[in-house]
């Protein structure tokens, strides 16, 4: 039977999803590097940012009550259900808010939207897609760390140094090749999920097009008119047989990650990449499963390569 001590912790506490009055709080530089990482992710959870900020995860989650009840963040209301009956066991999701966003303008960073009307139609499955490359844009930036003298190059860094008809380009990683499959030539086109590269302490770097699967795309279908990781896979070879990618990106080689949900569907991705991507094209893809990968250092990972080989990313 609930107490009175217990009526009055649920008074004090405030609600998850509804903003409340504020307690007095200064924001701090740590506070504004909170709200830059929110807004480069698009959607982050709250174990990503403490993991960003190398702070401890209950000091943060603080932090970013405060940054939301204040405005400067957002906590999409599609998570609600996860919270229901006494859950909460779940890491928050945090976007930015559109005081966040002001602030961000003011320190010379565009954010200049609607923020609370994209994020309140934001749905459930483009959040979590979200929240599955950021998984991957942490694991990253943690373990680059780990590394004195090498670096991780963004995508934007990466855009800086690209072709200037790459850079005017509305979406300047979208590859357009042909391919040629069955007797028949496709136009197909293919955008990874997320751009980085590393680069080495001898200065030169190496490039990645990441594309995160949650399952919920067939691997294969028999017409390439509908969507499947086959499509993907044939896209990527034609366009780095065509060297596409030296054109438009200006880079010597490239490889593509895939992040999949467990070694069951790994097992099927080799097997798809084996049946219609020609053997000396294989070790393009580079294929991994998050259960494997929870916890791990990302580049000294074991991946799966095209032929089925295993190997690290540096």
């Amino acid at each position: 039977m609930p107490t009175l001590t217990d009526s009055i912790d649920l008074i004090r506490r405030k609600r998850r999803f509804v903003r409340e009055e504020p307690e007095p709080f200064q924001l701090t530089n740590r506070d504004i590097a909170l709200i830059r990482h929110v807004a480069g992710h698009r959607f982050v959870r709250s174990t990503h940012l403490s993991a960003l900020c190398e702070a401890p995860h209950n000091k943060v989650c603080r932090r970013l009550a405060h940054l939301f009840h204040a405005g400067y963040l957002d906590r999409p209301r599609v998570q609600f259900e996860a919270y229901r009956d006494g859950g909460g066991s779940e890491a928050m999701v945090y976007a930015l808010g559109n005081r966040g966003a002001k602030l961000l303008t003011e320190h010379g960073i565009d954010a200049g939207v609607d923020w609370k009307r994209k994020n309140d139609i934001a749905g459930r499955h483009f959040i979590q897609h979200t929240l599955a490359i950021s998984d991957v844009r942490v694991a990253l930036e943690q373990a680059i760390r780990q590394r004195p003298g090498f670096e991780l190059l963004s995508d934007e860094f990466l855009l800086q140094r690209a072709p200037e008809e790459t850079r005017r380009r509305e979406r300047p990683w979208m590859l357009r090749p042909r391919v040629h499959y069955r007797d028949t030539v496709h136009n197909l086109s293919v955008e990874a999920d997320h751009v980085f590269a590393i680069g080495y302490p001898d200065r030169h770097f190496r490039a990645f097009l990441v594309e995160c699967d949650r399952g919920t795309m067939p691997v294969d279908r028999a017409s390439l008119a509908q969507t499947s990781l086959k499509r993907k896979f044939l896209a990527y070879s034609a366009a780095r047989r065509a060297l596409l990618h030296e054109r438009q990106f200006g880079w010597k080689a490239f490889r593509v990650l895939i992040v999949t949900t467990n070694v069951q569907r790994v097992a099927t991705i080799l097997d798809t990449i084996g049946k219609c991507v020609p053997e000396h094209e294989r070790a393009l893809f580079l294929i991994g499963d998050r259960v494997s990968l929870a916890g791990a250092d990302i580049l000294s990972h074991a991946w799966r390569d095209g032929y089925g080989r295993t190997l690290a990313l540096i």
